[in-house]
């Protein structure tokens, strides 16, 4: 009877031991991590930590309630505009949980193996003065697959669960949020370290696949939202599928549109599906830029409405090419292919109570390299796009930009195929009165160059039996005879005409550098059609624009004496 007590007693003894070892080891990590936590204040931020429980026999650590706070004085500094930095972090954890820490694994192989992470409750407040901005640095990249650590052998994350994760941006002078999003939680199957040096790890995902559902952030000062149902990652084959984009105004665009100072774009943007093929992730992580071989973008919808009736913002606008060209952060992708998509255009215009609406429908184009890299510039990018102008005329166009640092020039050219000139009706009536009772467009070619000044080129505009009208401005039901009958006298019936000789015209437009890519392009366009319907017209309005530009001239120099 006696081995059994000194077995009994044994064991008593061990157990006492462990779990007097369990509550030394424990209570050491605890004072460890609480240390560590506490020992994060700086000038600019305080840290703070509610309760660390530590559990050897599971292999689990818990921390509860983990804020970092800007310091009043430096919030006080932003406000005032005389801060050191631009932004500060406010952070907020309920809690943080490890579960399944593989201790032995740690003793024996220096290696961390935990089975689960756990996050609750983040908020992520950043605190921002928008009138307050200082010289941007250059960001210093991220190597993921360098990442130096010492004291480990490597790092294992089984699966990572974030529950319940806000950001908000506040604006502090104004004591509002401008950005905002829903509450979102992650499920992500867990990251890992593989050693590849002394001291040096590459970061990899032991999964190869994971999702993230039901994003909804919120753009409260913007009066937007956006949406996605799916984000989906396929790390191995290197593609991100995103399923019913979605990024639309909060309000009425007629109503919000009337907030603006200028002549805003209001515009709303839905896309069934889009997808990144050949993706480099790990170099966007490591911010050494973003590299794409291609995407697909299938079943966009982008509906944008600009109140004209409003001035142009006093900001020249750049060129896509020049844009590009200028830019510091590397950008190459490969292609961009757009297929079932529609786009609508509406515009309000002066002196004119109806809207302008401009379909192009059922769009398929293909966009080639697309880069800001010099060496991946040697090429011209490319836009090749065939669609249906108001659902009816095919229309097929392609541009070319120059790519190389010395050329600005561009080439547009293309096609309209032959339908009724009535479809036009509601893109050409609200912006000058002209109502087109009945005429066939046979068909419209046009060859073009551009720069960042002007666009020269020529159109071909065939069509028979026109017949339009004009109407005054305030009543669209009262006929103006005057008007009618001059237009009728200046137009030209078709082309070619009674002679049966087909009039070529010339395109050229000085750009106006506060209006966009898209004005630009269709001035120019314009330039051809008017040249092309009423000759006369047209010349009588050039001598007009050339009189004002030199009243215009006149002034300026008036000014600077």
């Amino acid at each position: 009877m006696s081995l059994p007590k000194k077995i009994i007693i044994a064991l008593l003894l061990l157990l006492f031991t462990v779990i007097i070892a369990s509550f030394v080891i424990s209570n050491l990590i605890e004072n460890k991590v609480t240390e560590a936590l506490l020992n994060n204040n700086s000038k600019y931020s305080t840290t703070t930590v509610g309760d660390v429980n530590f559990n050897l026999l599971s292999g689990s650590i818990s921390l509860k309630n983990i804020d970092i706070n800007p310091t009043n004085e430096v919030i006080t500094e932003l406000k005032e505009k005389r801060a050191e930095k631009d932004s500060y972090q406010k952070i907020s954890i309920s809690s943080i949980n490890l579960k399944g820490m593989q201790m032995l694994e740690f003793l024996s192989n220096n290696k961390v193996a935990i089975n689960e992470l756990e996050v609750n409750n983040i908020l992520l407040h950043k605190i921002v003065n928008e009138e307050y901005k200082l010289e941007e640095e250059e960001s210093k990249s991220f190597n993921v697959d360098s990442i130096f650590i010492e004291k480990i052998e490597g790092l294992q994350i089984d699966k990572i669960s974030i529950n319940n994760l806000k950001y908000e941006i506040e604006d502090v002078a104004k004591n509002k949020l401008v950005f905002d999003t829903q509450p979102l939680d992650l499920e992500i199957n867990g990251i890992k370290l593989e050693k590849h040096g002394e001291h040096l790890f590459k970061l990899r995902s032991v999964e190869k696949f994971f999702e993230i559902n039901d994003i909804e952030i919120d753009f409260p000062e913007k009066s937007y939202i956006f949406s996605v149902e799916t984000v989906a990652f396929d790390f191995e084959n290197k593609i991100i599928n995103i399923e019913n984009f979605k990024y639309k105004p909060t309000k009425d665009k007629f109503e919000l549109a009337k907030t603006y100072k200028y002549n805003t774009s209001v515009f709303s943007i839905d896309i069934e599906k889009l997808s990144l093929f050949n993706f480099d992730i790990l170099k966007a992580i490591s911010k050494e830029g973003v590299f794409i071989d291609s995407i697909n973008i299938s079943g966009a919808n982008i509906d944008l409405y600009k109140d004209k009736r409003k001035p142009y913002e006093p900001i020249d606008k750049k060129l896509p090419h020049v844009v590009l060209k200028q830019m510091k952060s590397p950008l190459y992708i490969k292609k961009i292919n757009i297929e079932k998509s529609d786009f609508l255009l509406e515009g309000s215009y002066p002196k004119s109570s109806e809207l302008l609406k401009l379909t192009l429908n059922d769009i398929n184009a293909e966009i080639e390299n697309i880069s800001s890299i010099k060496e991946f510039r040697d090429h011209p990018m490319l836009v090749n796009l065939n669609t249906k102008l108001m659902n009816k005329s095919m229309v097929k166009a392609k541009i070319i930009f120059p790519m190389e640092d010395d050329k600005t020039t561009f080439k547009f050219s293309g096609s309209l195929a032959s339908s009724k000139l009535t479809y036009f009706d509601s893109a050409i009536f609200p912006i000058l009165g002209l109502k087109i009772l009945k005429g066939n467009l046979d068909q419209l070619t046009f060859n073009a160059s551009a720069n960042n000044y002007s666009s020269t080129g020529t159109m071909t505009l065939l069509y028979h039996d026109l017949d339009a009208t004009v109407f005054k401005p305030k009543n669209k039901n009262e006929k103006s005879n005057v008007l009618s009958w001059t237009v009728n006298q200046v137009l030209h019936k078709s082309n070619p005409g009674k002679n049966k000789k087909v009039r070529k015209v010339p395109l050229n437009y000085n750009r106006i550098p506060k209006h966009g890519f898209g004005s630009y392009v269709w001035k120019t366009l314009q330039s051809g059609v008017t040249r092309t319907l009423a000759p006369e017209a047209s010349k009588a309005a050039d001598k007009l624009l050339e009189k004002k530009k030199k009243r215009a001239s006149k002034k300026q120099k008036k000014g600077k004496k």
